[in-house]
């Protein structure tokens, strides 16, 4: 099953409860079915994000995941992840993530859903 979570407030808090003003935030996933990455926020548009987001991937890699006929949806999350990606990076101004007006940083499960960790580490000064 695909899930997706937005990450953006903890992102946020994770910042903001730090002394760090100026630097960059990593956000890494430790596994290989799900992924992060920055994506639209606005309102009206957010709520769509997940459905477009997992049609338009499923869509990508159905044809190469059914290329592994013995285990085709674990086939799908794994090229899914490879392609998204496991980490993001956020620069850090003025202690707090300078993401774009609408940008959102979420988590894409490719199957779950399942317990999981995003490691965040912010270096800076």
């Amino acid at each position: 099953m695909r899930e997706t979570i937005e990450l953006t407030g903890r992102a946020r808090e994770f910042v903001s409860s730090s002394e760090v003003k100026n630097g960059l935030l990593s956000c890494f996933s430790r596994h290989t079915t799900a992924a992060l990455v920055l994506a639209n926020r606005r309102q009206g548009i957010s709520e769509l994000v997940p459905e477009v987001l997992h049609a338009t991937l499923e869509a990508a890699v159905k044809y190469k995941a059914a290329m592994i006929p013995s285990e085709p949806e674990t086939a799908s999350a794994y090229l899914l992840s490879a392609v998204l990606g496991s980490s993001v990076a956020v620069p850090v101004q003025g202690g707090k993530c300078a993401l774009g007006d609408w940008q959102g940083l979420y988590f894409i499960e490719m199957s779950g859903p399942r317990e999981r960790e995003v490691v965040m580490t912010l270096v800076g000064v």
